[in-house]
């Protein structure tokens, strides 16, 4: 593969509510991510979402999170997604 794209397809980044917002569950957004080759997700609301079943399958789909849009006053969410055994 060329190295430059390469490059360019490990940056790569969706968001799960726009690129793949078919699949109602976010699990299988991360699911439908990872069969598409990509590497890293972002996502927003955290806050809603179960983060424990979150974590587990982005493990399960060796799916890294690039970027969670948070309310800077709140807690931030990765305290929550280290708590439910995903590494930062």
């Amino acid at each position: 593969m060329n190295p430059v794209k390469r490059k360019i397809e490990e940056r790569l980044s969706p968001c799960l509510e726009w690129i793949f917002s078919e699949p109602e569950e976010i699990e299988a957004r991360v699911e439908a991510a990872a069969k598409a080759g990509l590497q890293q997700v972002e996502f927003w609301y955290w806050r809603r979402r179960d983060v424990a079943r979150l974590a587990s399958a982005l493990q399960a789909n060796q799916v890294g999170v690039s970027a969670v849009v948070v309310d800077p006053k709140r807690t931030s969410p990765i305290a929550a997604l280290t708590r439910a055994g995903l590494r930062t």
